[in-house]
């Protein structure tokens, strides 16, 4: 029982990391999307640039 409890811990706590750096992720690009959004031209680039990396960590998450 004991190891389920400490197993079920940091899933939870994993759960939390992941669920704030995702959060952060966004609040970042949403700034970054903003700012750059002044500047001719930057922000089509840093939108494709910010998809690319993306489709890359899904596609190796679905591959591994």
């Amino acid at each position: 029982m004991a190891s389920l409890l400490r197993h079920t811990d940091a899933s939870l706590l994993w759960l939390a990391a992941s669920f704030g750096m995702a959060l952060l992720g966004v609040v970042w690009s949403i700034n970054l999307h903003n700012f750059m959004d002044g500047i001719n031209g930057i922000l089509a680039w840093q939108a494709v640039f910010v998809l690319c990396a993306l489709s890359a960590l899904c596609m190796q998450r679905l591959e591994g």
